[in-house]
């Protein structure tokens, strides 16, 4: 079950994973550690109506993993929106709804991808507790030193 983690520096985050958790998306495997923060799926609320609450069930998986693989560059920007199609699709989402989120990451992902400097403070906070756990930073693709994408 998430909770929030009161020590955090990111703001706006409503779950933390309590346990590490395993994705095959894009044809690869893909950790993500406890204690990872994410929001739920980015809808506007003006789409709501439209598309559904960002807490739906069917989409908090591949909101989750888009949140990881965007927060981590781990993989471009393209296949981290085809994962969160392709898992959309995987929890029940029909193609035409997951063709149209797809769509909206696409462009509006676009100011979410470039880092911000609370970002880049977050994933140092990150990176601290998983090692401070005695966890390997490569077990979550991740490497140290930390440095933000150029």
């Amino acid at each position: 079950m998430p909770v929030p983690i009161p020590d955090s520096p990111k703001t706006g985050a409503i779950y933390s994973l309590a346990s590490d958790f395993v994705f095959k998306a894009i044809g690869r495997i893909f950790v993500l550690p406890a204690g990872f923060e994410f929001d739920g799926a980015s809808i506007p609320p003006i789409l709501w109506p439209v598309i559904g609450s960002p807490f739906d069930p069917a989409y908090m998986e591949a909101a989750l993993l888009h949140d990881w693989l965007y927060s981590t560059h781990i993989v471009t920007r393209r296949e981290a929106d085809v994962a969160f199609r392709e898992q959309l699709v995987a929890h029940g989402v029909t193609d035409f709804r997951a063709d149209m989120m797809f769509r909206g990451v696409r462009l509006a992902g676009v100011f979410a991808w470039d880092d911000s400097p609370q970002d880049v403070a977050y994933m140092g906070w990150l990176r601290d507790h998983i090692t401070a756990d005695g966890r390997n930073l490569e077990t979550y693709g991740l490497c140290a030193p930390f440095s933000s994408p150029v």
